[in-house]
């Protein structure tokens, strides 16, 4: 499976924000579609209550046959009722005239249309009063409609306003003849229609009303969504951080864990071989001096003895950089800085390493450090100078020289152990702190060692927050470099 990397996660939480507005705005274009067929619905249901509210009006005229109103300036006798008793007078002077279903349906739509704006129109494809002319859209309403279909409605624009225009067939009825018994109809025929047309502007602003509230809850919902989407995105994140965090500790114990081992096999592989030797000299030596006592002359004796001492010397050095080195691993090794004299421990250093100086005729030359005072660990810096030094002169061919030098500049002293020995290639001199390239180098005088010298004096060395530099040529002896924080 591929990791799930912070930009991925990133990408699939993009991924989900627009998929959930997605979904939103779908549901929200959906709705707004749904709601606008609603107006629409519910204005033509109000349509249809206008309409049946005028046939209403029309069939109560055209069962009393029609009424009689007062004749005035804006109800005059229609020219277009052909028919005896149109007009009337009273005994008293007063004239009526006659107002059919149509004349009365064409008033209460002026009526209508004035206080409501509600457009309501009684018309006919055979009409004779041309106020009853079909506009273009009722005409084709009109051609559509069959004895299946007698109602028909669409939204049109009248005078650039958009309205919800409902028209609904008239048929003839037994009362209708009185006024039309000249035309040829018969009763059931089609004759014409009443348009209702009501304007969809406030409809349009109650919509608005409610849908910029819905809109308002549609925006809430959406910013919710994304704000559990993106801390969704933040907790898998900081699970991501932590499962990577774990991956790394994971990796980094087992890249330890395999340094412990290799370094566990070479501590064994330096037990096995370089401890077992000087043990097995010591022994077949003494085993000698016993078997052999007193046939040997007093030199060979002491020259039997002599060697047992220098194997047992050895030996005791290869315990105590293995003690030294193992108490290191373990963090046994506690720091106890104070204000040292230098001059003091390279003095008892010298000292104690002097015979095998003696032995190889070298000449170790140092400064006078009787005044330099360093603030550090007095057993580590005489632990690392001995091995240091024990080192050179292993390495360095009889006759030879050593010089030890001191620079302090302000709160560092640099302590520079330099030889004219058999130096070290250049390849090679990283490998000689590293326990995983360990490999032992007999020296000029077939000198063997543990390899452990100047790993031990690294890591005592960076115990007491300082640094060792080597600096070597083959053939061109050695420079070891130690700087230490002297605070």
């Amino acid at each position: 499976m591929k990791e799930l990397t912070k930009s991925k996660l990133k990408l699939i939480t993009f991924f989900f924000i627009i998929l959930w507005f997605s979904i939103l705005l779908i549901i929200y274009l959906w709705i707004l579609n749904d709601k606008k067929a609603e107006t629409i619905l519910r204005v033509k249901e109000i349509a249809e209550t206008v309409f049946y509210k005028d046939i209403m009006y029309r069939k109560w005229a055209s069962f009393h046959g029609g009424v009689y109103v007062p004749i005035t300036k804006d109800t005059k006798p229609n020219e277009y009722l052909n028919i005896k008793d149109r007009d009337i007078k009273t005994i008293d002077d007063k004239e009526f005239t006659l107002i059919n279903p149509a004349y009365m349906i064409r008033q209460v739509a002026e009526i209508s249309k004035k206080e409501y704006n509600i457009i309501t129109h009684i018309t006919s494809l055979k009409y004779k009063n041309p106020k009853n002319a079909p506009d273009n859209w009722e005409k084709k309403s009109l051609e559509k409609m069959t004895s299946s279909l007698k109602e028909y409605s669409t939204i049109e624009k009248i005078d650039g306003r958009e309205y919800v225009r409902y028209i609904q067939g008239l048929t003839i009825e037994e009362s209708c003849l009185k006024c039309h018994n000249t035309e040829g109809y018969k009763v059931g025929d089609l004759k014409g229609g009443i348009s209702v047309s009501i304007l969809l502007d406030p409809f349009k602003e109650i919509d608005k009303k409610y849908l910029f509230s819905y809109t308002i809850k549609y925006i809430i919902i959406l910013l919710i969504g994304i704000g559990i989407i993106i801390i969704g995105w933040y907790i898998i994140y900081l699970s991501l951080m932590e499962l990577n965090k774990s991956k790394e500790k994971i990796n980094f114990q087992n890249k330890k864990l395999e340094e412990i081992n290799s370094i566990k096999d070479k501590f064994f592989s330096i037990i096995a071989h370089d401890l077992r030797n000087p043990f097995s000299q010591i022994l077949n030596l003494s085993q000698l001096i016993i078997d052999d006592y007193d046939n040997l002359k007093d030199a060979e004796i002491k020259k039997f003895v002599m060697m047992i001492n220098q194997s047992s010397i050895k030996t005791y050095e290869l315990l105590e950089n293995l003690l030294n080195w193992s108490r290191s691993q373990l963090n046994k090794i506690s720091i106890n800085k104070k204000l040292t004299k230098l001059g003091e421990i390279l003095n008892k250093v010298i000292k104690t390493l002097e015979y095998i100086a003696k032995e190889k005729n070298i000449n170790i030359n140092y400064d006078n450090m009787n005044d330099i005072q360093l603030y550090s660990d007095e057993n580590i810096l005489e632990t690392v100078l001995r091995n240091l030094i024990s080192n050179s002169l292993k390495f360095t061919n009889k006759g030879g020289e050593i010089s030890i030098t001191v620079k302090q500049t302000n709160d560092v002293v640099e302590i520079v152990i330099c030889d004219n020995g058999v130096g070290i290639e250049k390849n090679k001199i990283p490998g000689l702190l590293d326990l995983s390239t360990h490999s032992t180098t007999y020296g000029t005088n077939n000198e063997k060692g543990s390899g452990l010298g100047l790993i031990i004096c690294k890591e005592f060395i960076e115990k007491l927050n300082g640094k060792i530099h080597i600096e070597s040529e083959k053939n061109m002896g050695t420079k070891i470099i130690i700087s230490l924080k002297n605070n």
